[in-house]
């Protein structure tokens, strides 16, 4: 136990920048020196030395509130109250442990500007952009998340490696003409003195995300974005492909943002713009025929160019979009849930329903004759109909198949909407994609029942939730469902281990501050790849389009 407990301890204020150098006074290994009694009591001696170090860091690591967390909370099972430390229990429980697992997320966090800038370095092998130390302040002083945003620099990594600002702005010029002009369901902004504006057309989230990069334009060098608001993505360009970087060179996309295939299952599968695995382990299969995105897309508006656009989600690496958060999220904002969440916790986990529950429309892909027998939501109540003991799952109203929806209605007859409150009475909540992502996965988690989750969508979270710590994932083809919900019934410990560490992240980690401070880190990000940047030894970078050294301007 001991030994499980060092493994999870929080590595308090260690900075890897100021590791101790190791001292070159050892005996040389040819000595033959006879080991005396001091040379003998030496590894004991040292051992006692680290024995109290520990205890000392122990004790200073909850003698204060950690980086980001609750002030107050400690992993024993009562409050001290100034008592020796060592005399007191480990809280062990579920809850325990929930807590004590976000903890140390926020307690391994830089505490000092050097230390986020140094693992910055370490991670992009550039400088940090401009404006680095006043988000590191802002984002320090709300006790956020620092070290945590490898999607974002994932998702910039192909627009660093086209080494050319000059390249960037042109393309991004270009957007902003089409944007401006119409038909796109994208925004144009810019961002100048200290002021971002919205240059294109209102439409949903508009002013959301303007309001958003205001609170931060003052602390970001001059930049112009382009936003879309469609739920799905639009950069369907494939970074990992052999061709990768000529293609992003060569902008040959007649007309961006206006492909639409028909059907898009075609253009996915037949012509390989986007094979996407039904698991990421084994012999390759492909889902693309279990999946209503894949199968007959709903909106599109697609570009094969690799173009910086903002999106809510993607697949990878068949999409090239750079992550934001969804308005769908916040909790302030109109968008985010239509009701408060109340007391979760209200019922208990004993007391919850042991079935797996869904509520939903039908959307997915656009339907076309019989297609939507093939979609995953469609499945879902397939499955449900089957073992009605084992899943709930109903449509509560259906959209995007014209004639077809009496028929649908006939198989599977719609059932009543229901709140949230209704579902955190079950013991299993399902979130299942619909266009894209479904939007709830947060607010399901929340409940403290287990979540299961499928999905073929990254979303700006997708490295924070985990699957198996923090939710149960599931095929795209829902194939292994019943397995999953029969694993849960005979592992109630470890299913309720796995629901509590779920809500405790959603709770304290996926906040509206920690998704401000996303978009703060997504905005200087996109100032640097059209300003110019170093790298992280200083080194000048050549444009490679122009011949001209860029660096910090």
């Amino acid at each position: 136990m001991s030994r499980f407990l060092s493994s999870l301890l929080p590595s308090a204020s260690y900075n890897p920048i100021d590791d101790l150098e190791l001292s070159n006074s050892r005996s040389s290994p040819t000595s033959t020196r006879p080991a005396g009694p001091r040379r003998r009591l030496a590894p004991l001696v040292y051992l006692s030395l680290l024995h109290v170090a520990f205890v000392a860091l122990v004790f200073k690591a909850w003698s204060h509130p950690p980086h980001g967390g609750p002030s107050g909370w400690s992993p024993y099972s009562s409050s001290h109250n100034g008592e020796d430390p060592a005399k007191l229990e480990w809280d062990m429980s579920p809850e325990g442990l929930a807590k004590f697992g976000v903890d140390a997320m926020y307690e391994r966090q830089s505490t000092t500007l050097r230390q986020a800038t140094a693992r910055y370095e370490l991670k992009t092998g550039r400088r940090t952009p401009r404006g680095f130390d006043k988000w590191f302040e802002w984002v320090s002083s709300r006790g956020l998340l620092v070290d945590e945003y490898d999607q974002i620099y994932n998702d910039f990594k192909p627009f660093y490696d086209l080494r050319s600002p000059h390249h960037i702005r042109a393309t991004i010029q270009q957007d902003k003409a089409l944007v401006e002009a119409g038909g796109t369901q994208m925004f144009a902004y810019e961002s100048r003195d200290g002021r971002v504006r919205r240059t294109s057309a209102e439409g949903p989230f508009d002013a959301i995300w303007e309001d958003i990069m205001n609170k931060f334009a003052a602390d970001v060098p001059s930049f112009d974005a382009i936003f879309n608001y469609q739920d799905e993505p639009r950069v369907v360009f494939n970074v990992r492909s052999p061709d990768a970087r000529s293609r992003a060179w060569n902008l040959s996309d007649p007309k961006p943002y206006f492909l639409n295939p028909d059907p898009s299952a075609d253009f996915f599968e037949k012509e390989g713009h986007c094979l996407y695995p039904n698991s990421d382990s084994g012999l390759f299969e492909a889902t693309n025929k279990e999946d209503a995105f894949l199968i007959s897309a709903v909106s599109q508006g697609f570009t094969t160019d690799l173009r910086p656009v903002i999106s809510q989600t993607k697949i990878s690496p068949c999409f090239a979009d750079i992550l934001t958060p969804s308005p769908y999220y916040y909790h302030r904002e109109w968008w985010g849930p239509k009701e408060p969440y109340d007391d979760p916790d209200n019922i208990p986990w004993d007391e919850k329903a042991e079935k797996l529950y869904w509520r939903g429309s039908s959307s997915g892909g656009a339907v076309k004759g019989q297609n939507y027998h093939h979609m995953q939501r469609t499945r879902l109540l397939d499955l449900a109909n089957a073992r009605p003991d084992m899943i709930d799952a109903k449509f509560t109203r259906y959209v995007y198949c014209n004639e077809e929806c009496d028929q649908m209605e006939k198989e599977y007859p719609l059932g009543e909407k229901q709140s949230w409150q209704h579902a955190y009475q079950y013991k299993y909540l399902f979130d299942i994609d619909g266009n894209t992502f479904s939007g709830r996965f947060i607010g399901l988690l929340m409940g403290g029942s287990l979540v299961f989750k499928s999905t073929i969508w990254q979303e700006f979270f997708t490295p924070w939730l985990k699957p198996y710590v923090h939710y149960v994932p599931v095929l795209p083809d829902l194939s292994d469902l019943y397995e999953k919900i029969e694993w849960a019934q005979r592992s109630p410990i470890e299913a309720r281990r796995i629901a509590l560490a779920g809500r405790e992240m959603a709770r304290r980690v996926i906040t509206d501050d920690q998704l401000d401070a996303y978009t703060y880190a997504v905005m200087l990000e996109l100032a640097e790849i059209q300003g110019g940047w170093e790298l992280a030894d200083g080194k000048k970078v050549v444009d490679v389009e122009t011949g001209e050294q860029v660096g910090t301007q």
